[in-house]
């Protein structure tokens, strides 16, 4: 698989630090990372990747809450990845 050159690294930061205080302001978003896009040509394109916790059709929630397809021309991926809930680990004094 080739990564396209299309959209840089840097500028899909960029958009990611523009658009991440807003995003998460949506129902469901608890992340918003850069990932891959995989396409049917074998070539991959930087995207955001939003986190949520629920994945929902936007046909399912209201029109503040839908997630855009691309900003700035950057493709928006919706990843479904449950609740995350953090772990603390106490070390033992054996």
């Amino acid at each position: 698989m080739l990564v396209s050159d299309n959209t840089s690294y840097e500028y899909v930061m960029h958009v990611q630090e523009i658009y991440t205080d807003w995003l998460m302001q949506k129902q469901f978003v608890i992340g918003v990372s850069i990932g891959l896009w995989d396409t049917i040509d074998d070539i991959a394109y930087y995207c955001l990747v939003v986190l949520v916790t629920v994945y929902h059709s936007p046909d399912e929630l209201n029109a503040q809450d839908r997630l855009p397809v691309e900003l700035d021309g950057v493709p928006v991926r919706v990843q479904d990845v449950g609740m995350i809930t953090a772990v603390t680990l106490s070390a033992s004094n054996g």
